[in-house]
């Protein structure tokens, strides 16, 4: 039986994108309900990914099948289910290849921003 579990594992177990996972991780992990562990795994080839142990998986597994089960029913508020989102255009690097650009959705636009801007520190929207 496996000790832990990586975000893709779970996210595929769940029919969701990884940075789902992510986002619930992080938000979740602020309050210590869940800790996240860095580790080595067969099908990483040796890089470090980000996993939970088998107990934070159940929770994370939990929180999504309890979260699809409230919304026919009526315990829904707005921090469990966002019924919004923006979809956006970033240049990239604009002072460089102002024709580069990064089309995508997002339910924050100042955090999307921030993700896309350590790596490319330019980087600006220019429509949403």
């Amino acid at each position: 039986m496996a000790e832990f579990f990586t975000f893709r594992e779970i996210a595929d177990k769940l029919d969701l994108e990884v940075t789902t996972i992510r986002r619930t991780v992080r938000r979740l992990s602020k309050n210590s309900e869940i800790t996240l562990l860095k580790r080595k795994t067969p099908t990483s080839k040796g890089a470090i990914v980000h996993c939970l142990n088998v107990d934070d998986s159940n929770k994370i597994i939990a929180y999504y099948e309890n979260r699809n089960k409230s919304i026919s029913g009526e315990n829904i508020d707005e921090t469990t289910v966002r019924r919004f989102g923006y979809f956006y255009i970033i240049q990239l690097i604009p002072e460089a290849m102002p024709n580069r650009v990064k089309i995508g959705y997002t339910d924050n636009l100042e955090a999307r921003l921030r993700e896309h801007q350590t790596s490319a520190p330019t980087a600006k929207y220019i429509g949403h």
